[in-house]
């Protein structure tokens, strides 16, 4: 969260996060992890996985808003922001189908967001590449 979610963002978003023997579901409040869950799985690079993911972030979504539905009520949020990543096809398969199928506003997330302007430095590791080091980039933001 601290890597993808702008440091001025208000309500509630979404990160999927594909890792090596698991996949992470969590809902922020700004920047602040609120609710996480992961999902025991391995992924890979088949539509059939990216399916099962966008099931699985629909229970999880599903949980958290019953749980949080009068202050999103009370306090007007907008539609809730997700962004995935992972190893870039499979990150990129999930925003996909999520687009599809579950009617929420999905990117592929930058990890830069909140390091340093790209308008002002290049990083030497291509976007795609990127996607995999979020947890750490968020661990030095």
């Amino acid at each position: 969260a601290r890597a993808v979610v702008s440091e001025d963002k208000e309500g509630s978003s979404a990160i999927i996060c594909v890792h090596a023997n698991s996949v992470g579901f969590y809902i922020t409040s700004g920047r602040l992890v609120e609710f996480s869950s992961t999902l025991a799985i391995s992924p890979d690079d088949t539509d059939s996985f990216a399916f099962l993911v966008t099931e699985e972030f629909k229970k999880v979504f599903n949980y958290w808003e019953s749980k949080n539905s009068e202050e999103r009520n009370t306090a007007g949020k907008q539609a809730i922001k997700c962004f995935v990543c992972g190893k870039s096809d499979t990150a990129k398969r999930i925003e996909s189908m999520m687009k599809k199928n579950q009617g929420v506003s999905a990117s592929l997330a930058n990890v830069w967001t909140n390091a340093f302007s790209l308008e002002e430095y290049i990083p030497d590791i291509s976007f795609e590449d990127s996607l995999r080091f979020g947890s750490a980039v968020g661990l030095f933001v």
